[in-house]
């Protein structure tokens, strides 16, 4: 047996392990093989690992990804800052029954983000930051209009637990919003308070 080490950024991640049945020894030219398989496996497991800080969409809604939300989520509240609108950031999280239940994430959390898509408007940035969450931007959006959003977000789920309540069980949706600069005056800590969760 050899153990090839796996290298990121100088430390080691891994090995790669390879078994010979046939003979008791490993000769140069097996070992600049494993060298370069070991390396490969190192550039695909960094490609994996920077998918996240790169990608724009959620693969499974379409939906902006969390990167592409947290960078919105500054430009939009220096915006704010600069022009003297008001922006809020408005989260829904779905409480399935089982959330670790891969197959029932994949039924329910496409439908999920059409629905949420329909409820806003198109000038908002509707995002997937989490497993079962949803996040929305709303930009020149006040407190009272936040809430309005939040109202119609709320009928909506409830609206899709009762469809799917055959189908897939239990399904309760929790919302919140927060609004710069009426419900948090200060832009970094509004900044921080909204994007904490998805760092």
């Amino acid at each position: 047996m050899l153990w090839m080490p796996i290298f990121l950024a100088g430390r080691a991640c891994g090995a790669l392990a390879v078994f010979n049945m046939e003979k008791n020894v490993f000769f140069g030219s097996d070992v600049d093989i494993l060298d370069f398989i070991s390396s490969q496996v190192a550039s695909i497991i960094e490609l994996y690992l920077r998918m996240d800080e790169v990608t724009v969409t959620d693969f499974l809604t379409g939906l902006v990804a969390r990167p592409y939300f947290l960078e919105r989520m500054r430009e939009e509240s220096l915006r704010s800052e600069r022009y003297g609108a008001p922006v809020s950031v408005v989260k829904v999280t779905l409480k399935p029954t089982d959330p670790l239940d891969t197959s029932l994430q994949r039924r329910i959390i496409p439908e999920a983000a059409e629905r949420v898509k329909q409820v806003v408007r198109r000038s908002d940035t509707v995002a997937r930051c989490g497993e079962w969450s949803f996040s929305v931007i709303l930009p020149e959006t006040g407190s009272e209009g936040a809430q309005a959003v939040v109202g119609k977000l709320e009928a909506e789920m409830g609206r899709l637990a009762r469809d799917r309540m055959d189908q897939e069980g239990g399904l309760a949706a929790e919302t919140k919003f927060i609004c710069y600069p009426e419900s948090e005056p200060d832009r970094e800590q509004f900044v921080a308070t909204s994007t904490s969760e998805y760092a």
